[in-house]
């Protein structure tokens, strides 16, 4: 480019209509309802480092449905402030530091990929779960200077010192899937997890015929699943209106003792109550509990409802074996999305609803997924890295 703006625009945009009743939609006016038939509102941006207008909606599907063309224009919206190419190329040598949980470390490769196709240099930092290492490491993020800090799936409540420091000095900081932050003036990107966790249950009760006994294996440590996921599950469970013969059993569970746990705690609740027909939790948790299962001879007892679709929960979906339902959101779109909202809070520049969209994936579509994505993950049914960088004048 020789001008002196520098212009990022997606010619595809508008609204998406679905018709499969496995998506969910999600943006700023409707937020995770299972749809059929329905217009899917899209959620709009501006680009990262100049003008621009970034849709990504809740109603993409692969396989044989394909992707609807985006063909109705709504809006626009008010436009980010436009920098000059040279401050767009210059934020994207600055340095960036992600942090999070060690449980979702298979997202950092996926952040530093995002980081990667923007230009940003990454450093990653993995711990267990323990607040006081979280902080240590946030506030050695700080006086080592970086230009922005990630924080994936961290109760900012815990970590409350350091993110102190982080606003004081003035060093952006964007979290994923934290579902509430302290303060709120700190973005986030996420998707709708109380609705994750309501499809869910509306899944269980449907192919239970409303008869559903579950065994809800709840994490103590991971804020988001007990008041996101759990929350949604547990509202439509419990309500005599909506599953009046739903019958639920919660057993707490620390993430040290994933291993083991969950598994034993899932076996022994079988065997003493074999009229149990669902298991509950999240995918690296699920699959634990399939494997436990199937060791035991206890494979056909009980289904699984999990959140994640990591590759081996989708294998066991696909094979048959325990898992029967999982709900996904595509996490290398989740990549871009923090890099994209985090380069502009790098820019001065609002951040923006990134819209990110979520589907359940059971054996009657399963088979939609790519090679790729049964190892990597679903990918949203759209090209985000492409609308990505060109977003971000990475490509025509």
């Amino acid at each position: 480019m020789n001008g002196d703006k520098h212009e990022g625009n997606l010619e595809d945009d508008g609204r998406l209509e679905s018709t499969r009743s496995d998506v969910l939609r999600c943006g700023d006016e409707a937020r995770g309802a299972v749809v059929r038939g329905d217009v899917v509102r899209s959620a709009d941006s501006g680009g990262a480092c100049g003008r621009g207008r970034y849709v990504a909606d809740a109603g993409s599907f692969g396989g044989e449905d394909g992707r609807r063309a985006f063909d109705d224009r709504e809006d626009r919206m008010a436009r980010p402030v436009i920098k000059s190419e040279a401050t767009c190329r210059q934020a994207h040598r600055d340095r960036v530091v992600l942090r999070g949980s060690r449980w979702c470390g298979a997202r950092f490769t996926r952040h530093g990929r995002g980081g990667q196709d923007a230009g940003l240099a990454g450093q990653r930092a993995r711990w267990a779960g323990d607040p006081q290492e979280q902080n240590k490491a946030l506030n050695s993020a700080i006086d080592a200077k970086y230009d922005g800090i990630v924080l994936e799936f961290v109760d900012t409540t815990t970590v409350s010192d350091g993110v102190a420091r982080a606003l004081k000095a003035k060093i952006p900081l964007i979290t994923l899937g934290t579902l509430r932050n302290t303060p709120d003036t700190i973005p986030d990107v996420s998707w709708d997890y109380a609705k994750h966790g309501e499809a869910l249950a509306n899944y269980m009760i449907w192919k239970s015929n409303g008869n559903v006994n579950a065994l809800i294996l709840l994490n103590t440590d991971l804020y988001v699943t007990r008041n996101g996921q759990w929350v949604g599950t547990k509202n439509v469970l419990t309500d005599p209106e909506k599953c009046k013969d739903c019958k639920v059993t919660v057993k707490e569970w620390p993430m040290a003792n994933i291993d083991t746990q969950p598994g034993s705690i899932a076996t022994a609740a079988l065997q003493a109550n074999p009229k149990i027909n669902w298991g509950w939790c999240f995918d690296a948790c699920m699959s634990r509990v399939s494997r436990a299962l199937i060791a035991s001879g206890l494979s056909s007892k009980m289904r699984g409802a999990g959140f994640d679709c990591n590759a081996e929960s989708l294998q066991l979906i696909k094979d048959g074996q325990v898992e029967a339902v999982c709900a996904a959101d595509p996490r290398e779109w989740d990549a871009y999305a923090v890099i994209d909202n985090l380069n502009r809070l790098m820019q001065g520049q609002p951040t923006v609803n990134q819209g990110i969209p979520v589907r359940l994936f059971d054996k009657t579509n399963i088979s939609t997924l790519s090679d790729y994505e049964m190892s990597h993950g679903w990918q949203g049914g759209y090209d985000f890295r492409a609308a990505y960088r060109k977003l971000w004048g990475m490509q025509k």
